[in-house]
C-alpha cells in the first residue's frame, strides 16, 4: 500500500464550527487549514485513512490498533447547547494487518475491540483527536 499523503492535525472542540460557530480569529483560522487539509485529502480519495492518536485507550507499555468495526464520538460545546456526532467505519482488516505487522517486528502492541467481535456493536469510542479532523472531512464528503 502507498502513502498518498499525511498531514499532522491539532484537536479541540473549538475547531468543530458545527458547535462553535463564533470561534474567534484564531481558531478560524487553524479550522480553515484543516478544511485545506482535509480537501486535499479527499482530493487523493484514499482507500483508507489513518489517525494516530496519543489520546486513545491508555495501555501501560503498549500501543492499541482498534480492530472494531466501528469508531463514534458525540462532542458538546460548553453549554451543552450544541453537539455533533461522528460515525465511522473502519477498515477491519487493514487494522488487522497492521497489527501483525507490529507484532511480527516486535512492537509492543494489543488489537483492541470493545462490545462485540463483530458487527453494529462492535465500536470503538473515538476521542476528541480522531474526532475533529473526522468532522472536517465528513463534510466535505457530504
Amino acid at each position: 500500500m502507498t502513502i498518498h499523503y499525511t498531514s499532522i492535525m491539532p484537536h479541540g472542540f473549538n475547531l468543530i464550527s458545527e458547535i462553535y460557530p463564533d470561534m474567534g480569529e484564531e481558531w478560524e483560522r487553524l479550522s480553515q487549514a484543516m478544511v485545506k487539509s482535509s480537501l486535499d485529502i479527499c482530493n487523493v480519495d484514499p482507500d483508507v485513512i489513518v489517525i494516530a492518536s496519543p489520546h486513545n485507550l491508555r495501555i501501560v507499555e503498549h500501543i492499541g490498533i482498534i480492530t472494531s468495526e466501528w469508531c463514534e464520538g458525540t462532542w458538546w460545546n460548553d453549554d451543552k447547547s450544541k453537539s455533533v456526532t461522528v460515525n465511522s467505519a473502519c477498515d477491519r482488516s487493514f487494522g488487522s494487518a497492521i497489527y501483525m505487522k507490529a507484532k511480527e517486528n516486535n512492537l509492543p502492541v494489543v488489537a483492541i475491540n470493545y462490545g462485540a467481535a463483530s458487527g453494529e456493536y462492535s465500536t470503538h469510542k473515538m476521542d476528541w483527536n480522531h474526532d475533529t479532523p473526522l468532522v472536517h472531512t465528513r463534510s466535505l464528503q457530504s
